[in-house]
């Protein structure tokens, strides 16, 4: 293990549209097991959720506020809540529950069990069972910009502490 894997920093080559590539670190950010993770959420209320992205095995979320971009990869399918009816991944209107928040802004989340990202309409529920897991992790928070860090939830630690 390098010492930069040890202090939890990972290499970072981002490539921009011009075919420009730079190379920064990205700092995770440790949480003590059992501690609220809520905080690193925080980050997201008040920023526009900018994008949508269906990748080929998880959903990527980009929200965008005007100091820095962040990614919210989804490894487990979130659940979307409009009122009293929740749309599952595979269910009619899915897809378009999630590209209809695009335009909306974060007014709140929770992590104490799973994650919770409340928009203006609706609300993204990630709070999966056993049977819905697929790999080791369930999300990743990456933060594009000052402060730039990731983290990962997986099962059995923090907000999905129910999964052990």
């Amino acid at each position: 293990m390098s010492a930069s894997e040890r202090a939890g920093v990972s290499h970072c080559i981002t490539v921009d549209v011009d075919g420009f590539a730079t190379v920064g670190l990205l700092r995770r950010q440790s949480f003590q097991r059992g501690e609220d993770v809520t905080e690193y959420l925080d980050e997201l209320v008040g920023a526009e959720l900018a994008q949508v992205w269906f990748v080929r095995d998880h959903l990527q979320l980009i929200f965008e506020d005007d100091r820095e971009s962040l990614s919210l990869q989804c490894y487990v399918w979130p659940r979307v809540q409009t009122g009293s009816t929740q749309i599952h991944v595979g269910g009619v209107g899915y897809r378009d529950a999630l590209c209809d928040a695009i335009g909306q802004r974060v007014s709140g989340v929770n992590s104490s069990r799973g994650i919770t990202i409340t928009l203006t309409d609706r609300t993204f529920v990630l709070m999966p069972n056993a049977d819905d897991l697929v790999g080791p992790e369930i999300a990743m928070l990456h933060s594009r910009g000052s402060g730039s860090g990731w983290t990962v939830w997986r099962p059995g630690e923090d907000s999905f502490e129910y999964l052990a």
